[in-house]
């Protein structure tokens, strides 16, 4: 509903954190194809089944790299629970910030225009969700918040209801900059954020990978 696709027309739409495809099977009864990713192996294998009789594709990523799809293929793009995760720092690698920026940057390249990207959030507190809201929109982003049930504090859900305008020529506003200071960076416009920075994503990939090899070591 919040995504507002056209009635009678199938569109492709981009489930960011599927997991297991629980959500992705909603999608395909509403007569709608999709592709799924997730950073988990784990997860991915036990959608396999559900993606192979609805006829989609699933590929593994992180999305604090960026969303790794062609340009303008999506009509829409949902998310459950995992976008909140951006704004946590698991390694001494990572910077929160332009992780963010990287995702939502991507992101809105791989969506056609006019297209939305609904995605449910469980912000830690108010900090995390004015980094969201704030990366969001200086990455081109139109949009906001919707929360249903806001009066319930075991039923309330957070939605970032976000659309792809057709030109983006926004520049960061001073309360973009005091926003993002206060998360521990700095907002930035198109030209000064690196959101490809190759040296940070291979560091953190190389983490990764040596955690990997001394869990395969102590198992042995």
């Amino acid at each position: 509903q919040l995504l507002k696709l056209p009635q009678g027309k199938s569109c492709y739409i981009l489930d960011i954190g599927c997991g297991s495809c629980l959500s992705s099977q909603q999608i395909s009864r509403q007569g709608h194809i999709w592709m799924g990713c997730d950073i988990s192996r784990d997860m991915l294998c036990l959608g396999l089944n559900k993606s192979k009789r609805s006829g989609a594709d699933l590929f593994e990523s992180d999305i604090g790299y960026g969303v790794p799809t062609r340009p303008g293929v999506f009509d829409g793009a949902i998310s459950i629970s995992a976008v909140q995760w951006l704004c946590v720092k698991q390694n001494r690698y990572q910077n929160p910030q332009k992780r963010l920026i990287r995702f939502f940057r991507t992101l809105r390249k791989c969506l056609a225009f006019d297209a939305r990207a609904v995605l449910q959030v469980y912000p830690e507190d108010t900090k995390q969700m004015d980094a969201l809201l704030n990366s969001a929109r200086t990455s081109g982003f139109q949009g906001g918040l919707v929360v249903d049930y806001p009066k319930s504090m075991r039923a309330k859900k957070f939605y970032l209801c976000l659309w792809k305008p057709e030109t983006y020529k926004k520049k960061p506003t001073k309360r973009d900059e005091k926003d993002f200071a206060a998360f521990g960076g700095a907002a930035a416009d198109d030209d000064s954020v690196d959101y490809n920075d190759d040296n940070e994503c291979d560091a953190e990939k190389n983490n990764s990978k040596k955690k990997s090899k001394k869990r395969r070591k102590n198992n042995e």
